[in-house]
């Protein structure tokens, strides 16, 4: 049989840089691309290789003195097809054709070879997401096929990367006879531009001379040279294979020595690799680790899908013999080839995790570093056991940041940023040990096996976007000059709740809403009704980045009574402001633990407590509780105006309807209402409500009530939730028709600024129809005991409160129950209100989600002409240019409180301490609700629901006999607390970013709110 001719097109100039493609060395290895190659080819046995080349050729042949070469001299003007002419070919035998910058395994030949059509492609459908980021231009290059429906094959550059089903991989086989068609059409067309075309241009020609073209799907390994991260992607192998090779590279870390073997080998002889574990590791202990073939690969890492045993001690050999016999079993059938890797033991392990040199979910620019350094584990993240993680988000180009969080870090980001040199990607996850010497221990590498599809968000683009909120966070003093306090500090969750409301990385339309109707002004205006400091024109949201964060000083300054003197409240804003500074994880429950905005039945006990060692003085503190008192009481004495002016939103609301208003003219018209009648009253009813909840949960501190006592009180609430359940059994009986029901709450929404989430009306069957059931109950009545009512009397009269105790509980009830009356009342017209924006989008062609990314000012600018001639043209590029911000905005992370420029770029994510509701405890599995998103296909029923915020648009999860709930982001006064404690359901409300991301990726959890703790147990 004639040895196949092995021909390597190589006479162009690279794509970039200046060595000849087939001298490329890999990033971390003495191997060049040619040599891959030739090992490819090695499994047809004896091959004569050629290698046509014209650019700087004789580097080639200097390198390469054993194989044959051939001159392409028109390299510079001519294509693939003339240095394949060029060769010697010869039509007896079969020929291989493969490009100098391309590199592959040898399965791929293999594949080749055992086809019989007259010309063979390998084929890679996954060509689109072969590597992390691959530009649209890098697959508009691609030399792709299309396969039609009538059996036709397409093949080309040119073709559409949308239609294409798949990429060529850049090696062809061709038979004796294809060879002899080539020679053919060689000498037929001399003289012509034949030569100038590439290799699908070739096979097509051949193709419409009758010959065979087979195809065969990417069997193995592949890369090309255009990208680092390609190259990467081929040449790193298994967990065992990646160490081994980087290990005698690395100088900033170590990897320990190994023994790795196969499956097949320990089952062929065990004792031999018994005896070469023992002879190498002696008396230490060591590790057994999974190496599979599956695991730590690009399209999927399977990390924690196989054993991984510990603590083993070389010697023992039973030890030894069960610990490899767990892990090769954890593989299940496996392959054969799969590999057990064996490493001594770490010592002295000061701290211990996982390193993503790119965030998991957008692939953006940061060091994500999540570690223990209190358990001298090496697995306690890995494993998810660790209690006591600490996560530090560092951004790339600014790893020097890193030390005023903790200095011991710089040195993995040293050993990280050489692993991304040696490898050649900026996308890996790294597992990482530091001993007590300093020494950074290398103890895993795998590529990111994230998908982060084609965005369009570049390093560049988060850096300066960064650069611009650092830039705005340091003239910020200047602009609130008006403001007392001199430290400025930033927060999502301390007023108002924007990451609760909106979310941390809302749309333009949902944020310009929130400022429109609460946080520009009315914020503001009721704070100064209620007898606090008047901050106007001061808004309370700024915007870092496209992240919504509030202005604490001026929150601060806002709740700091009127009455105070300037010198007090000028110390009381720059101790709240140092308190939090210091106590960070307290930024969510400035209320309770920094700020003092109400009189309870314990103020002078705490403010003793807290301002005492601060060093204000006893008059100074009663100065606060007088001031607080007469803030508080009039809070207490204004509550049924507060109705009164919703009663007046709901008349005007029925007539608004009635009107025949165009779209925006009525969106125009019920948000103005919202603002003046809605939620300007919203905001005094919710003042109100977290004055009657403090002073409800101050008489369990002091002991009048007891925490069963707080919970039946709530639990005996008439609410809107309620209500809406009342209703749904009214429907149920036949008392209610589903359209006066759909009526009445289908305005609700998850999500309730945000356009793009359906109202329950626009899906009944989801969120209506479960609450359409029998027997729903209206509420135990609560009644105060003898004893607690004459010693609330007195607390009341002592505290120069009207010592009316009934009158005291219906502060207390209408108060609670009216914030929720209220919400509900208001959104009725911002429901309304974004429809009718939906409406006024569609009749310039565009859909919700484009609205979603309009500035609710650019919709304003229609109703008054100040717009260009062509209004949907400029919609619909205001609309784009909001979807590129927005893009731009989730890539990028921030932490949830700023207090110094360094930290936009070089941040500790805290760990939230979550606000528990009820006495209960649930053990149970997690179901998990995108922000927004719900599907009725998922089982609700006696399940944990871990949900992104407490928004009341997510009443409808009671309907469904949940088992739990937790959400990341809200207060102890937010709506779905209120609600929990109603039902007496088990809750962790505001469980912060970090627990948060656990508990998503948790399959059942205990969440025990008598002892505060929730566990992740699988």
């Amino acid at each position: 049989m004639n040895k196949p001719q092995v021909i390597i097109l190589g006479a162009g100039k690279p794509f970039s840089g200046e060595r000849p493609s087939a001298l490329v060395e890999a990033p971390w290895t003495s191997r060049r691309v040619l040599d891959w190659l030739l090992d490819a080819f090695a499994m047809l046995g004896e091959a004569e290789f050629h290698f046509v080349g014209g650019y700087r050729l004789e580097e080639v042949v200097a390198r390469y003195p054993n194989i044959y070469f051939s001159v392409n001299p028109e390299w510079k003007r001519s294509g693939a097809v003339a240095s394949f002419l060029s060769t010697p070919l010869d039509a007896a035998r079969a020929a291989y054709v493969c490009y100098a910058d391309t590199v592959f395994s040898p399965e791929v030949v293999s594949a080749l070879e055992a086809d019989t059509a007259d010309i063979v492609l390998c084929i890679d459908r996954q060509w689109r997401v072969r590597y992390e980021g691959r530009s649209a231009e890098d697959l508009a290059r691609a030399e792709k096929i299309a396969l039609h429906p009538d059996g036709r094959m397409e093949l080309g550059r040119r073709i559409d990367p949308a239609v294409a089903d798949g990429e060529l991989v850049g090696v062809f086989r061709f038979s004796a006879h294809a060879v002899m068609a080539v020679k053919e059409l060689g000498r037929e067309l001399a003289g012509s531009d034949f030569g100038r075309g590439d290799m699908p241009s070739l096979i097509s020609r051949l193709a419409s001379r009758g010959l065979s073209v087979g195809m065969v799907e990417n069997p193995g390994r592949w890369a090309e040279l255009n990208a680092p991260q390609d190259l990467a992607r081929f040449v790193l192998g298994t967990k065992a294979e990646t160490l081994e090779r980087l290990r005698p590279l690395v100088q900033a870390s170590r990897i320990g020595e190994q023994i790795c073997f196969t499956a097949d080998d320990w089952r062929r002889d065990g004792g031999a690799v018994i005896a070469a574990i023992q002879q190498k590791f002696g008396a230490t202990s060591v590790v057994v680790r999974s190496s599979a073939q599956s695991e730590d690969g690009w399209a999927a890492s399977n990390a924690g899908g196989y054993e991984s045993v510990l603590n083993v001690p070389a010697q023992d050999t039973a030890r030894i013999t069960e610990a490899v016999g767990r892990v090769i079993a954890s593989y299940g059938r496996g392959d054969p080839k799969d590999q057990v890797l064996v490493q001594a033991m770490l010592r002295s392990v000061l701290l211990s995790g996982v390193a993503f040199t790119r965030t998991l979910t957008h692939g953006a620019p940061y060091y994500v570093i999540n570690y223990d350094d209190s358990s001298s584990r090496t697995d306690s993240v890995t494993s998810g056991n660790g209690r006591r993680l600490r996560t530090l988000f560092v951004q790339r180009s600014c790893r020097s940041g890193v030390d005023r969080l903790d200095a011991r870090i710089a040195a993995v980001l040293d050993a990280i940023a050489e692993l991304e040199d040696l490898v050649g990607h900026t996308s890996l996850d790294i597992e990482f040990a530091l001993d007590r010497d300093g020494v950074v221990h290398v103890l895993q590498l795998r590529p990111i096996a994230v998908r982060h599809g084609l965005s369009n968000v570049s390093d560049e683009h988060v850096e300066s976007a960064l650069a611009q909120a650092a830039a705005w966070f340091a003239g910020a003093r200047e602009r609130g000059s008006r403001l007392l306090g001199e430290r400025m500090l930033f927060g999502v969750m301390s007023d108002w709740n924007p990451a609760e409301i909106v979310g941390t990385k809302p749309r333009r339309l949902a944020m310009s809403l929130y400022r429109h109707l609460i946080t520009d002004e009315v914020w503001a205006a009721q704070r100064a009704d209620y007898g606090y400091r008047d901050v106007r024109p001061c808004p309370l949201i700024v915007n870092f980045a496209g992240h919504p964060y509030v202005d604490i000083r001026a929150s601060f300054n806002s709740f700091v009574p009127a009455a105070l003197d300037e010198g007090l409240a000028t110390r009381l804003v720059e101790h709240y402001l140092q308190r939090l500074a210091q106590r960070p994880e307290l930024h969510d429950k400035v209320e309770f633990e920094v700020a003092f905005t109400c009189l309870t039945f314990d103020f002078e006990e705490r403010a003793r407590e807290r301002l005492g060692p601060a060093g204000f003085s006893a008059a100074d503190m009663a100065a606060l509780g007088s001031a607080l008192r007469e803030v508080t009481r009039q809070g207490m004495a204004r509550i049924e105006s507060d109705y009164a002016v919703i009663a007046e939103l709901d008349r005007r609301h029925e007539q608004l309807l009635q009107r025949r208003l165009a779209p925006l003219d009525l969106a125009f018209e019920l948000f103005e209402d919202c603002r003046r009648f809605g939620t300007l009253p919203f905001a005094h009813l919710a003042r109100s409500a977290f004055v009657a909840v403090s002073l409800l949960r101050s008489l369990e501190r002091v002991g009048v009530t007891t925490g069963q006592d707080t919970s039946a009180f709530l639990a005996s609430l008439a609410s809107v939730t309620r209500a809406f359940e009342i209703d749904g059994s009214r429907v149920h009986a036949g008392e209610l028709g589903r359209d006066a029901f759909t009526a009445r709450y289908g305005h609700l929404r998850p999500g309730t600024y945000e356009i793009t989430s359906d109202a329950y009306a626009d899906d009944p069957q989801r969120y209506l129809e479960p609450m359409i059931k029998p027997h729903a109950s209206a509420g135990q009545r609560y009644a105060w005991s003898p004893e607690a009512h004459v010693r609330t009397e007195t607390l009341l009269r002592q505290h120069g409160l009207e010592p009316d105790v009934d009158a005291f509980e219906r502060f207390l009830r209408r108060a609670i129950e009216g914030r929720e009356y209220a919400k509900f009342m208001f959104s009725r017209n911002l429901s309304a209100g974004l429809t009718a924006l939906a409406s006024a989008g569609a009749h310039y062609g565009l859909d919700r989600e484009a609205v979603s990314h309009l500035d609710i000012a650019d919709l304003y600018k229609l109703r008054v002409g100040a717009h260009p001639t062509d209004v949907a043209g400029w919609l619909a590029a205001r609309a784009e240019e909001g979807a590129a911000e927005h893009e731009l905005t989730r890539a990028i992370e921030l932490p949830p409180l700023i207090a110094e420029a360094g930290d936009f770029t070089c941040f500790e994510r805290p760990a939230s301490e979550p606000n528990f509701v009820s006495q209960g405890r649930v053990a149970a599995e997690v179901a998990v609700l995108a922000d927004g998103e719900a599907s009725i296909s998922v089982e609700l029923k006696g399940k944990v629901v871990v949900i992104p915020r407490a928004d009341p648009g997510y009443d409808w999860l009671f309907a469904h006999g949940i088992g739990g709930l937790v959400t990341q982001y809200g207060g102890a006064n937010s709506h779905m607390a209120i609600r929990a404690a109603e039902l007496g359901l088990p809750a962790a409300i505001g469980v912060g970013e970090a627990l948060f991301e656990r508990l998503v990726a948790a399959r059942l959890i205990v969440l025990d709110c008598a002892v505060r703790r929730i566990e992740i147990q699988a």
